[in-house]
């Protein structure tokens, strides 16, 4: 499952540091530890890690530029993987070989 925790019950959501994978689980690592930073664009974003990252992601695709000024690490990190043609590269084969 792509938000981290492979559809099990126990396990961690990609914005508590989970992964599927190790490309996966080095972005989720790095979205857990700037949820603390408390960036978040709402209240609900600031209490809640999914609710961080749903709405970071979100705000990417709507608009970058304020989420740039707002929470510039998510924004970098979100462009350098989720939203990067080259984080797509090999997916299928790396979790296949999982």
């Amino acid at each position: 499952h792509l938000l981290g925790w492979g559809g099990g019950t126990d396990g961690r959501w990609l914005s508590e540091g989970g992964g599927i994978n190790p490309r996966w689980q080095r972005v989720g690592e790095q979205i857990a530890q700037l949820f603390p930073l408390g960036y978040g664009a709402t209240e609900a974003s600031r209490q809640n890690p999914r609710v961080y990252l749903a709405e970071g992601l979100a705000l990417a695709l709507r608009d970058r530029q304020r989420l740039n000024t707002q929470d510039p690490k998510l924004e970098r990190l979100l462009a350098a993987s989720l939203l990067a043609a080259g984080f797509w590269r090999n997916f299928r084969a790396e979790s296949d070989a999982r």
